[in-house]
């Protein structure tokens, strides 16, 4: 089931079409990750979802709804922050989210656990002036979180974070599913930051959504193989002789690239048939910002190829 659906959406300002047909669905329960480059279509994907703009066709279901019919009963039960967070810098932390708490007409003591939640009880009565960049983040966060929504969303969440506050954030956006229950939508471009967050992903590339899946089966799906041996030359023909893609590194390894993990084995029998020595091999998956440019590249070559028959 999904909170979250985009179907064939399609977003044009004047004759530059900024998303096309994008469609993609994201599961209770989930962290999921709206990954592509910066300019790719992902602030406006969150702004179409939040209806701060309207789609020119397809069409978007919250909470299995149409999002026209959803956003006006469920809003209260979302929480968001886009672009950087706007804090009253003279506030104290409880007088910033007493402001939301009494627009939403929750209880007062809601903050208490929202800071509690991001970590920053402690820092309730401290100036907001004063906080470091990751602890304003974290304050935002627990802003989003007042009312115990159902649905997160987060657009770049780690945004002018130093390496620590990125650090910071990340372990705090791993926590919340346990710790709120909610659905988390993370948009970045930070892809090894994401990786080690979500449970699903969605790549999007000029507009265009061109994968979904979890990362578990995106990330295990491919990798490379090193093998340290002997008679280099000879593994690297016989191996491309077999149309597995061979090429040597720095350290006079053998590297054989685009394989899954059960096509070690078949490998490592043509060596020893060919009475190949190896004393060392190790399988490494691709990671997700591996994966996110072999997909994006793909994408490009097939663009590219599709121009010139056209031509």
């Amino acid at each position: 089931m999904s909170i979250i659906e985009f179907s064939k959406v399609t977003k044009t300002f004047g004759q530059h079409k900024v998303l096309n047909e994008a469609s993609f669905t994201v599961p209770y329960g989930s962290v999921f990750g709206f990954l592509g480059n910066n300019g790719a279509g992902k602030s406006t994907t969150v702004r179409l979802m939040l209806g701060l703009l309207k789609p020119s066709d397809g069409e978007i279901r919250l909470f299995s709804h149409p999002s026209t019919i959803a956003l006006p009963k469920c809003l209260n039960n979302i929480g968001c922050i886009i672009d950087a967070p706007a804090l009253y810098q003279h506030l104290t932390a409880n007088e910033y989210l007493s402001l939301t708490q009494r627009m939403k007409n929750i209880p007062k003591n809601d903050i208490d656990r929202v800071l509690n939640i991001v970590e920053m009880l402690p820092h309730k009565n401290g100036v907001i002036s004063e906080f470091s960049l990751g602890m304003k983040q974290r304050l935002a966060i627990a802003n989003a979180l007042l009312g115990a929504p159902d649905l997160l969303v987060l657009d770049e969440p780690t945004n002018g974070l130093d390496p620590q506050g990125m650090v910071d954030i990340r372990e705090l956006l791993r926590s919340l599913p346990k710790k709120t229950g909610s659905t988390i939508f993370v948009s970045s471009h930070l892809l090894s930051e994401v990786e080690r967050i979500v449970s699903h992903v969605a790549i999007i590339n000029r507009g265009e959504v061109v994968l979904q899946d979890t990362l578990k089966n995106l990330v295990s799906a491919e990798g490379k193989l090193t093998v340290s041996c002997e008679q280099l030359s000879n593994a690297k023909t016989l191996l491309s002789a077999a149309d597995f893609q061979c090429s040597t590194n720095l350290s006079g390894e053998l590297i054989i690239g685009g394989i899954s993990k059960t096509q070690c084995s078949q490998i490592h029998h043509l060596l020893s048939k060919h009475r190949i020595d190896f004393w060392q091999s190790t399988f490494d998956q691709l990671s997700l910002e591996e994966t996110f440019m072999k997909i994006c590249n793909k994408q490009e070559n097939v663009k590219s190829f599709d121009r010139k028959r056209v031509a």
